[in-house]
C-alpha cells in the first residue's frame, strides 16, 4: 500500500481520530458487516487506529457486548459507539 500525505493508506476506511469520521462514517463502515462488533471495530480495513483495548473500552462504555452482532446495533447503539470510538482513541496529555 502506498500512502498519499495527509490520508490513509490506500483501500483504509477513516481513522477514529480523522475529524471527518463522524456517524454517517461510523455507520458506512458498518454497513453490511456480519461479525461480532468487537471484530468489527478491531478490523482496520473498516476503521483505522482501533485495537484491543480502545474496542474493548469503548463497547464497555456504550453497554454493548462484544459478540454483538454489528448489523443488529439499532442507531442509538451506533451513535453512541461512534462517539465512544472518537473520545477513547483521543491521546491523553
Amino acid at each position: 500500500m502506498t500512502s498519499n500525505p495527509g490520508l490513509l493508506p490506500s483501500g483504509w476506511d477513516r481513522d477514529a481520530l480523522d475529524p471527518n469520521f463522524d456517524l454517517a462514517a461510523f455507520e458506512r463502515a458498518l454497513f453490511g458487516r456480519k461479525g461480532a462488533i468487537k471484530a468489527v471495530l478491531m478490523d482496520q480495513a473498516v476503521i483505522a487506529g482501533i485495537g484491543k483495548i480502545y474496542s474493548d473500552e469503548i463497547l464497555f462504555q456504550a453497554g454493548l457486548h462484544p459478540n454483538t452482532p454489528a448489523r443488529r446495533l439499532d442507531a442509538a447503539a451506533r451513535k453512541h459507539c461512534c462517539s465512544r470510538s472518537s473520545t477513547c482513541c483521543q491521546p491523553t496529555g
